[in-house]
């Protein structure tokens, strides 16, 4: 006979264990992709953890460029370790994954440039060049500075920015949501005439704060 158990299952967002004020100690049990991981949250339960601000190259086969590397980067410098996560305006995304930032040491006092740099994992992906950046309102808090970072990365051809892209002949900005598009990607067809515009190259849309449309990856 099968019995109904109203405390069984998964539990529901609002009985899930939810970070402290200021940044809490967890350990990374499993490194997903080079964006995501699986982390021990103070109270022993496990929470899937996506990085926020930036996007590494996708694992599924067949994989992205740079994809597996990201992957590998992640893993060598967070797999079992305790570091400490940061939350932002909104803690978790629309799939009820956890969002934040994970410090590789418990930060103090002023958090400017160089404790970002010499600290903050999610900067070292931009940095390092396994990752590209991804802004989505309202967790802005380090979007200046990871937007400098990307730059530096960019300019100086680390990691993907040293590989070989094809590039299309233009490409479509949105200047609403601050995205540029391939020209036959769904997406840009949809843009409204006033918020369309046109870059020649992907370093003209990055050179004016443009991020690239996360679904046809220009």
């Amino acid at each position: 006979m099968f019995l109904a158990c109203s405390g069984c299952g998964p539990p529901s967002p609002e009985k899930r264990e939810q970070p402290g004020e200021g940044p809490v100690a967890v350990r990374v049990v499993r490194v997903v992709d080079g964006d995501t991981v699986v982390v021990a949250m103070p109270g022993g339960a496990e929470e899937r953890l996506r990085l926020i601000g930036v996007d590494t190259p996708e694992i599924s086969e067949p994989p992205e460029p740079f994809g597996l590397e990201a992957a590998a980067y992640s893993a060598e410098r967070l797999e079992g370790r305790v570091v400490f996560l940061e939350t932002d305006v909104a803690p978790r995304d629309r799939y009820g994954r956890l969002l934040g930032y994970l410090w590789l040491e418990s930060p103090s006092g002023h958090l400017g440039e160089a404790q970002l740099r010499r600290n903050l994992f999610n900067a070292h992906l931009l940095l390092d060049g396994y990752a590209q950046l991804m802004t989505v309102p309202p967790n802005v808090k380090y979007a200046d500075y990871f937007r400098e970072f990307q730059r530096e990365a960019r300019e100086n051809g680390r990691g993907l920015w040293g590989a070989a892209v094809d590039e299309e002949d233009f490409y479509v900005g949105n200047s609403g949501t601050r995205r540029f598009h391939r020209p036959d990607c769904p997406s840009a067809g949809q843009i409204a005439p006033q918020n369309r515009t046109r870059f020649e190259t992907r370093t003209d849309a990055f050179e004016l704060g443009y991020e690239p449309c996360r679904t046809c990856k220009p």
